[in-house]
């Protein structure tokens, strides 16, 4: 029911996760790694190459970087799908004020976030939550932009909205233009009943900011 989509460049963080998804997931599923350990292609290419491959019709698109906390998500993943009107989630997300979003800026405003996440400075993992409205006790919430550690989608909306990789050739900006796209058909939403660990901090780098500014034009 779900083809899951990594772009993989460390075997051992592949298994990692692999494993973690065969004990949490809860429903048939597949896992399609592109292999990309001399990085020859940028990460929407190797996405285009993975949803060329799969069979099933909710694409789950992640980093290979990551675990799950919560038991059967793979069944709350085709829950919100069913929503027509949904047409990408994701456990991080914002409306950013600023001309980048920064997930792990505390400064950013206007963002939608339920993960652990690596902190670089204490060299723990803590749980991130921030919501717009407390009082809003929904699990799934409308966001702007995703952070691409991990995004589901539909096939017939990824068919409308593919990887734009000749604009986005690297590892940067592929998620804010996914979620910018979406956003003019469908809702783009962070859905609050999936917890996962996200083992690394991510990386802000100049190549980050150009394709941000690439996006803006």
């Amino acid at each position: 029911m779900i083809s899951i989509i990594i772009c993989s460049r460390n075997k051992t963080l592949l298994n990692t996760v692999s494993q973690s998804v065969k004990n949490t997931i809860g429903v048939p599923y597949e896992i399609i790694a592109i292999d990309n350990a001399d990085a020859k292609y940028g990460i929407c290419k190797a996405y285009n190459l993975g949803a060329a491959q799969a069979k099933y019709d909710i694409f789950c698109f992640m980093h290979e970087d990551i675990t799950f906390e919560t038991q059967n998500w793979g069944q709350n993943v085709l829950n919100h799908l069913q929503d027509e009107s949904v047409g990408l989630i994701g456990v991080a997300g914002v409306d950013p004020m600023g001309i980048v979003p920064i997930f792990s800026d505390k400064n950013i405003g206007n963002a939608e976030l339920n993960i652990i996440q690596f902190n670089n400075e204490t060299k723990e993992s803590i749980h991130s939550y921030r919501t717009v409205n407390p009082k809003d006790t929904s699990i799934i919430k409308q966001s702007l932009i995703l952070d691409g550690v991990w995004m589901c989608t539909k096939r017939k909306v990824y068919k409308l909205f593919k990887y734009d990789e000749v604009t986005l050739d690297g590892f940067h900006g592929y998620d804010a233009d996914l979620s910018l796209q979406v956003n003019t058909q469908f809702q783009v939403c962070v859905i609050f009943d999936i917890l996962l660990i996200h083992l690394s901090p991510g990386k802000v780098d100049k190549r980050y900011y150009f394709y941000f500014y690439t996006l803006k034009k």
